[in-house]
Order: C-alpha cells, then sequence, then structure tokens
C-alpha cells in the first residue's frame, strides 16, 4: 500500500520539511537482500544520495531482524526550497523506515551527525486514515 510520510517542523526559527509517498514490502526468505526503485521523473541528486544514505542506515542497522527481500519504491520526494537539506531526507526516510516495520529509531537517529534534529527523536507521526503520516 502507498503510504505518504511528512515531517515539517520549526526549531529556532529553521524549517525542516521532507516526505516521501513510499511503498514498502517484506518478504521473508533465507537469504537478506533489498531492492530499491524511485519512481519519480525530476529526481535530484542530493535528494537521491541522501535517501539512499538513509536506507542504507537502517538496512545496516536492521538486517538482522528483517531477514528477506526488502523492496522499497519511492514514488514523490517532498521538500520545500528553503527548509529542506540532505540531513533532514536521510533523517525523513529512516524515520519512514521505522515506523513503518515497527522499529525503534533511536539507534541510528541519535548519532551525533543528526544532533541538529534532535527534538525531533520525542516526536510521533500522527495519522487520520493509516495512509498519511505526519509531524508538524
Amino acid at each position: 500500500m502507498l503510504k505518504t510520510y511528512k515531517i515539517r517542523k520549526q526549531n529556532n526559527q529553521i524549517g525542516y520539511h521532507a516526505g516521501f509517498d513510499i511503498k514498502c514490502l517484506f518478504q521473508e526468505n533465507e537469504f537478506s537482500n533489498k531492492l530499491l526503485s524511485f519512481e519519480i521523473d525530476k529526481l535530484s541528486s542530493e535528494w537521491k544520495e541522501a535517501c539512499i544514505h538513509g536506507i542504507n542506515l537502517f538496512y545496516t542497522a536492521f538486517r538482522e531482524k528483517l531477514n528477506g527481500e526488502l523492496k522499497i519504491s519511492i514514488k514523490a520526494i517532498h521538500w520545500f526550497p528553503v527548509d529542506t537539506k540532505e540531513i533532514i531526507v536521510t533523517y525523513t526516510i529512516v524515520r519512514t523506515l521505522c515506523h513503518w516495520f515497527q522499529l525503534d529509531h533511536l539507534p541510528i537517529l541519535k548519532q551525533a551527525k543528526f544532533e541538529s534534529l534532535f527534538f525531533l527523536n520525542e516526536l510521533d507521526f500522527r495519522t487520520d486514515d493509516e495512509t498519511s503520516f505526519y509531524i508538524t
């Protein structure tokens, strides 16, 4: 099922905005692997690299819990010119995948490189319809 995840928050007068329309499938299997596809016509290389980095962080941290084939399809990346940087895209994809698979995001996102986003770690995604999730 396609779901939308967005983080749009302000802290110390700095805006943070990123989100995804994403579909994930997991099938238990003897071997672990991940397949990633971007189904976006015009995709900025900086957003793609930030997504791949976040997905690799997630996969490395949880590969043992996700023994099988993980398929991730990103249909859209939501961003805003002033408020979106690579770090919030990476952070948001990790939060998205952890929420999707009901895993704790803190082992990944309490790293020093995410220090500017620590204020987001205690906030949970909210939803009204089980297909759209927001931190605002």
